[in-house]
């Protein structure tokens, strides 16, 4: 099975989609790119994680909520939440 941490990982690949509304592997090459000191301040604060896994979930443009996986590695991770949303959107 996934370990314990992928619940509390999962969370935040969550809240990391919907306060941002992209990808975490997007936020993840965006924030590759803010210099060292800067970074150091999304570092504290709590919840953001830049790890494959968060998507976003948008109706026409609205921002609904996000999904977040955890338990594999980032790329199973990312596959399962993209056809969960995908289940989703063909309901």
């Amino acid at each position: 099975g996934a370990p314990r941490l992928a619940a509390t990982t999962a969370r935040h690949k969550a809240f990391t989609a919907v306060q941002t509304g992209m990808s975490t592997l997007d936020w993840k090459a965006y924030t590759d790119t803010i210099p060292a000191d800067e970074l150091k301040i999304i570092d504290k604060v709590d919840g953001y994680i830049a790890a494959d896994g968060g998507y976003p979930i948008y109706e026409a443009e609205l921002l609904l909520g996000s999904i977040g996986v955890s338990g594999a590695d980032q790329e199973r991770d990312a596959d399962v939440a993209l056809r969960a949303i995908a289940a989703i959107e063909d309901a």
